[in-house]
């Protein structure tokens, strides 16, 4: 582990603390000496009430370096990835939609210490012909003790009031609770598709939780005609695609092919997060492990019709990231089956949303089963209507989008 994420703020900067300088002089970053953690006093209006639950709260500046440090390490743990420097840079530092000297970080400090972090990660959304800037809401954590006691809340309000359209992915019941006290809607949980390849084996994961159970595996051999019949599907759309021209291409780096399929596919979704070169150069090419993710795409002759992302994990394959012109989802997870086929997973899952990409998952055999729960909140001033944030199939969401997945292998 390197120490260029949450850097040391004493002495002089080394020379790959990368955070050390940012910051600095920033208007709206000084701390109120106002006195914290108390209640509001009788009487005290709603705005005093507020006041005092946002003070000591910030975003992060280089002096917060340690304490944040050692803040997420006791909360999610040494190993965990929010405490691997590699990705504090490439979340904040490199990402595309972050100014250096403005990090989307926010802490709250009760008593001189660090009790509670907020960050986001932002993004532009394509809302029909609008292009509006977002963020998800990532790794909201309250030091227990301060649990209860308006932290949480404060915090959110901060990120809530930095982008006229915030959005969360996997976010626990707990937390849900407290969004839709603060008026975030509600959008139910996102369908994982997945596609068994093989019987299963008693011990694996496929899913990459628990292992499968001796009973379960005999089940899944007893559905090997099914397998079988829903491989000939397969075989038949693969031939379909060859004779019709379509070549799935292994690619090393996204490039310049993607920008007109980027905006060919754009207005055709109602809420859609940008997905131009720039995006995937950051969010594939430039993460810290990026010989994890397998990229293709899917063409004729020079077009780009639409790409895909694979990733394994333990004995599942997962379609991380895709997109296409419509009418071509039914070859784009073709191919992606045959890819984990070739690989030996023993399933194929895929996140995805809208009725194009469902109808071509159904038909190819995949299963949908309950994914990430998924809320959203558009500030009143921001010109969103509800019907459009608030219909879970107005929105384009695959596993690259949020932190889904973000922690590194074992």
């Amino acid at each position: 582990m390197t120490n260029s994420g949450y850097c040391r703020g004493n002495g002089a900067a080394p020379p790959c603390s990368r955070f050390h300088s940012l910051n600095r002089g920033v208007a709206g970053s000084e701390r109120t000496s106002e006195s914290l953690g108390q209640r509001p006093a009788p009487g005290a209006g709603p705005a005093t009430a507020t006041r005092r639950l946002s003070a000591g709260i910030s975003r992060y500046r280089a002096e917060d370096g340690d304490d944040l440090r050692g803040f997420v390490r006791s909360h999610y743990g040494d190993q965990s990835y929010q405490a691997d420097d590699r990705y504090f840079d490439w979340r904040f530092a490199d990402h595309p939609e972050i100014p250096r000297e403005s990090p989307t970080i926010w802490v709250c400090r009760r008593e001189g210490r660090v009790v509670g972090q907020q960050a986001a990660l932002p993004f532009t959304v394509r809302a029909g012909g609008a292009v509006i800037p977002a963020a998800w809401a990532i790794d909201l954590m309250v030091d227990p003790e301060w649990r209860l006691r308006g932290v949480a809340p404060a915090l959110t309000a901060q990120l809530c009031a930095d982008r006229p359209l915030v959005a969360g992915l996997g976010i626990a019941a707990a937390a849900r609770r407290g969004f839709a006290r603060a008026g975030w809607v509600d959008l139910g949980r996102v369908p994982r598709y997945v596609r068994l390849l093989r019987p299963l084996r008693a011990g694996e994961a496929p899913t990459g939780r628990r292992p499968v159970r001796p009973a379960a595996a005999l089940a899944s051999r007893a559905a090997v005609p099914v397998l079988g019949l829903l491989a000939g599907t397969e075989a038949a759309v693969l031939g379909g695609a060859r004779l019709g021209g379509l070549r799935f291409q292994a690619i090393e780096r996204f490039d310049d092919r993607v920008e007109p399929l980027w905006a060919a596919v754009a207005p055709t979704h109602p809420l859609i997060a940008h997905r131009g070169l720039r995006s995937l150069a950051w969010r594939f090419d430039a993460a810290p492990q990026p010989a994890v993710y397998r990229k293709y795409y899917l063409t004729r002759g020079a077009r780009v019709l639409g790409y895909a992302v694979l990733r394994r994990r333990q004995e599942t394959m997962m379609v991380v990231d895709h997109l296409c012109l419509p009418g071509w989802h039914w070859a784009l997870f073709a191919h992606c089956l045959a890819e984990a086929r070739r690989a030996g997973a023993a399933a194929l899952r895929c996140l995805a949303t809208g009725r194009k990409a469902r109808r071509s998952l159904l038909a190819l055999g995949f299963l949908p089963r309950p994914g990430p729960h998924f809320m959203a909140f558009a500030h009143p001033l921001s010109g969103l209507a509800a019907s459009l944030v608030g219909e879970p199939g107005n929105w384009y969401l695959t596993e690259a989008d949020s932190d889904l997945d973000h922690p590194p292998l074992p």
